[in-house]
């Protein structure tokens, strides 16, 4: 079964392989539209979702902070959708 998360609030724009744990998969490509998403002080966009078959206990965690410290403010990662599908995911939170 493949697990979905969102991330909210990183900015990325290319799809992010971990070799063999996940993959990250921008919203969109276009720089401005996902740095104007990742920057706003009011609300966390969906700026990306990760796709796994299986994850690590303490990864998500990890991530999150390593992804807050990369952008200097925080990113969430948000409980995964168990059905193959990232349109459960809210646009923003």
């Amino acid at each position: 079964m493949n697990f979905i998360f969102g991330i909210y609030g990183f900015h990325v724009t290319q799809p992010i392989v971990l070799d063999g744990l996940c993959s990250i998969k921008p919203r969109t490509s276009d720089h401005r539209q996902a740095e104007e998403w990742a920057k706003d002080s009011k609300t966390y966009h969906l700026t990306a979702t990760i796709e796994t078959h299986s994850i690590p206990n303490d990864f998500l965690f990890n991530l999150e902070a390593i992804l807050s410290f990369i952008e200097n403010r925080d990113v969430l990662i948000l409980d995964a959708v168990k059905n193959n599908t990232s349109t459960e995911l809210p646009l923003f939170i």
